[in-house]
């Protein structure tokens, strides 16, 4: 029958049957042996099946292969999206671009019947359609002589009367056949009437008075 040994190892019994289990009390920790069937001594992580001895646990074998990759998981659920930046500062402003006026006249013709020297007087009126500036004015004549035309102005609401006179040197002719000014600026709205007027006038017997005017 088996037997359980507590000793030292270096007095295990040399008559220990099969099947007794003997303890190494000197060893730290101690040691578990167990007799085999041949008669052997074995530390116990070897076994006796079927009549075979089994050694103890050989070194570990090298790592196997690396095996393929699994599937990709699912895709997260995207978090709730953050507040808004505040916003940046407001850029400087930029140059102003190119500004154009254009440039128009009201034309005056002042003509003696039968090639005689005009009456002197009101030549017609003239209302003004758009808002613009007066800015300067060129009178010609058929010959040279002389001549002045003044230009006044009154407002849509006081017409027939009201009309005073808006250009400070009238236009005239002082011996000459053509003459001009610029640099003129005198503001005209629409729906002002223009009155020419006729002061004096020798020699000549067709004026033609160019009133100009610039359009914003």
């Amino acid at each position: 029958m088996p037997r359980f040994l507590s000793m030292p190892l270096a007095k295990f019994p040399g008559d220990a049957i099969p099947g007794d289990i003997l303890f190494a009390s000197d060893q730290n920790p101690g040691q578990v042996f167990i007799v085999a069937t041949n008669g052997s001594i074995v530390p116990f992580s070897g076994l006796v099946t079927n009549g075979n001895y089994f050694g103890q646990v050989g070194p570990q074998g090298a790592q196997g292969l690396e095996g393929p990759q699994g599937n990709n998981g699912p895709q997260g659920v995207s978090g709730p999206k953050g507040p808004a930046g505040a916003t940046g500062p407001q850029g400087a402003t930029g140059p102003q671009g190119p500004y154009f006026l254009r440039t128009g006249c009201f034309q005056l013709v002042i003509d003696g019947t039968g090639g005689q020297v005009p009456s002197t007087g009101s030549w017609g009126f003239f209302p003004v359609p758009f808002d613009c500036s007066l800015t300067g004015w060129e009178l010609i004549a058929d010959q040279v002589g002389s001549a002045v035309i003044d230009v006044q102005k009154a407002s849509d609401s006081s017409f027939p009367n009201g009309f005073a006179s808006i250009i400070a040197t009238k236009p005239t002719l002082a011996a000459q056949q053509k003459t001009k000014n610029s640099g003129l600026n005198v503001v005209l709205h629409a729906g002002d009437i223009l009155k020419f007027n006729l002061d004096s006038i020798a020699n000549c017997t067709r004026l033609n008075l160019a009133v100009i005017v610039s359009i914003p």
